[in-house]
């Protein structure tokens, strides 16, 4: 009763504003472009790999091609992950005006141009790349998030230039951004300016400075646990958590993951525990919940309802995806599986974590490719057969921490399918 009394109070106080992040269109636009920025931090990733291979095969024909063709090769790592913070304002910027029914590649031209003006210049080498990259990425999104605002209040407004009727369409519409980019150009020179002159740093620093505490927290095991905890909760509520969550975590995951291949490639620590790659190879490990345990029980158990779903979702779980088990078992408001659904992995997170931070296993440096068989995923975020290793074993203890609630379960719908039975032979 005291259970079901706290599951309601945080149905009818949390999960609403849940529901209204997950209409949010800024928040959607940030979660969908940090989705779209993976396979950028995918590529980058992999060509640290095959830089690094060299490194393994001196002598080798392979080594004089990579030593010869190095700056080359980089090129891939330095215009995909080395540029994070110039494809966020473009993702940003495309999202949020599609889901206004906006001139997307013309908003899209703005939040660039407003970027470049507030984050970057032009020096006697070039343009300046410093703020372009990953520390970048917040002042992506803000930047974004304003020049396409401001854009929709002026065309609200009419604050445009309109052409006669008669003029293509096309030409018509280029006209129409003339007024909203002029705006924000002037608007972000002037911050630039003012913020330059007030405080001697430029803007990006400043947003740096001032989202650190939540990259703090998601730095650090607790911060971690509780990110794990509201994930599986907001999933045992049937809600997407990882999903529900991406706008909060993953800009600072990818930054992140951004940052360990610059360390890895530069020959320095890697400084990150925390990124995507960490969060689905091991604590989402087979999906929300490292519910691989609890599939493998259901493959070994009498019941034939459970055997059968077994069976159904093995090749879906091996790839990571655990919604037939979730939404079949169902885990979804079942208070049975609550404990180890919800606070298993949370619990798990505290040693897994630890074993990263005190550099037991290689932190990862490459963003392994999402829907990949877990235990090559696990390998290709860091090379390294340990992470297998850890996998395994987390594989046992997920058998472990479902094994006594799923009997329970499994005593009720063998009790269930013998009722039926007998009915059916009457």
């Amino acid at each position: 009763m005291k259970f079901d009394k706290v599951i309601n109070n945080i149905e009818d106080k949390i999960l609403p504003l849940v529901q209204k992040m997950e209409g949010q269109v800024h928040l959607q636009a940030v979660k969908n472009s940090m989705l779209a920025l993976l396979p950028a931090t995918i590529i980058g990733s992999f060509t640290l790999v095959f830089a690094n291979l060299a490194q393994v095969f001196p002598e080798s024909g392979y080594a004089n091609f990579v030593n010869t063709f190095k700056s080359e090769i980089m090129s891939l790592f330095n215009f995909s992950m080395g540029l994070m913070g110039l494809f966020t304002v473009l993702f940003v910027a495309y999202f949020l005006s599609r889901s206004y029914n906006m001139y997307t590649i013309g908003d899209c031209l703005n939040g660039i141009i407003s970027y470049l003006i507030l984050n970057s210049g032009v020096t006697k080498n070039g343009i300046d790349m410093t703020y372009l990259d990953s520390k970048g990425m917040f002042t992506g999104i803000f930047v974004a998030i304003i020049t396409i605002e401001i854009t929709r209040k002026l065309r609200e407004k009419n604050l445009i230039i309109k052409m006669p009727e008669g003029v293509p369409d096309m030409v018509s519409r280029n006209f129409e951004l003339i007024i909203p980019l002029t705006v924000n150009s002037i608007l972000f020179l002037a911050i630039r300016i003012i913020v330059y002159k007030l405080t001697g740093n430029l803007v990006p620093e400043i947003i740096i400075a001032i989202m650190s505490p939540l990259s703090i927290g998601l730095n650090n095991v607790f911060g971690v646990m509780l990110l794990v905890f509201l994930i599986q909760l907001l999933w045992w509520f049937g809600i997407h958590g990882d999903a529900a969550l991406g706008p909060i975590f993953l800009p600072i995951a990818l930054q992140n993951i951004t940052e360990n291949a610059a360390a890895y490639h530069a020959g320095k620590p890697i400084p990150h525990v925390f990124t995507e790659t960490f969060l689905s190879n091991f604590l989402l490990m087979s999906g929300s919940g490292i519910t691989v345990g609890l599939l493998i029980l259901m493959i070994f158990s009498k019941s034939k309802r459970y055997n059968e779903l077994g069976k159904i979702s093995f090749v879906p779980c091996i790839f990571g995806i655990n919604e037939p088990i979730t939404f079949g078992t169902p885990i979804v408001y079942n208070p049975i599986l609550f404990i180890p659904y919800v606070i298993g992995p949370t619990i798990l997170a505290f040693p897994v974590y630890k074993v990263f931070e005190f550099g037991l296993i290689e932190r990862a440096f490459i963003q392994s490719p999402g829907y990949t068989p877990f235990f090559l995923q696990g390998y290709l975020m860091n090379l390294s057969f340990k992470s297998i290793i850890l996998q395994i074993f987390i594989l046992l203890l997920s058998i472990v921490m479902y094994y006594p609630f799923f009997k329970i379960l499994e005593k009720e719908e063998l009790k269930n399918e013998v009722t039926i039975k007998e009915k059916n032979n009457e």
